[in-house]
């Protein structure tokens, strides 16, 4: 079942977000969905920075707190979500938060995905890994804009992408606002 849903997120977002929301899955089993995907992408991490370490100062290794990334991991899926279904609000859209938290922590599944195939290419063709990675990551924005569309019960792909565009500009608000609020400003 998970790799026909994972293939059909694939080919057929929009069929793949159905059947992903069909699940009714309730408030808690979505939390669950986006911390088990935290916690399976921070491993991931981890494991590829420690088989293949970046050439960056130790202060970036301190960083790679399996526990301190699947903390951020779940927050900015947690805020992801928050973002995406104030945003479709806004547009008139029909998801309820849980519908978005779900299919955020679907792409998160299919993210984990990625990062193996990537981690297993690394081996072999580091290039092609890199390359195919970042096609795969920025095909996720297509799929994210399928799976609004059938969430919100948009008419269009553009008011999907709408919907993405503000949450983008929604997060880049607040975190200049936290970035301030902690004590950091861009004035000399």
């Amino acid at each position: 079942m998970l790799k026909s849903l994972f293939q059909t997120s694939i080919f057929e977002p929009q069929k793949a977000a159905e059947q992903i929301l069909a699940l009714r899955l309730g408030n808690g089993q979505a939390w669950q969905l986006a911390v088990i995907a935290s916690i399976l992408n921070a491993i991931m991490v981890v494991v590829t920075v420690m088989m293949f370490p970046p050439a960056v100062d130790g202060a970036f290794l301190v960083a790679l707190n399996p526990v301190m990334l699947t903390a951020a991991f779940l927050v900015v899926i947690a805020a992801t979500a928050g973002l995406l279904f104030s945003a479709g609000r806004f547009l008139k859209g029909i998801a309820e938060f849980t519908d978005v938290l779900t299919l955020l922590g679907w792409l998160q599944m299919m993210r984990v995905a990625v990062q193996v195939g990537g981690f297993v290419l690394m081996v072999f063709l580091p290039g092609l890994a890199s390359v195919l990675t970042t096609i795969a990551y920025l095909y996720g924005f297509w799929i994210l804009i399928n799976f609004l569309k059938v969430a919100q019960g948009f008419d269009s792909l553009g008011r999907a992408a709408s919907n993405l565009v503000l949450s983008i500009l929604g997060m880049t608000v607040v975190l200049s606002l936290l970035l301030t609020f902690i004590g950091f400003n861009t004035v000399g």
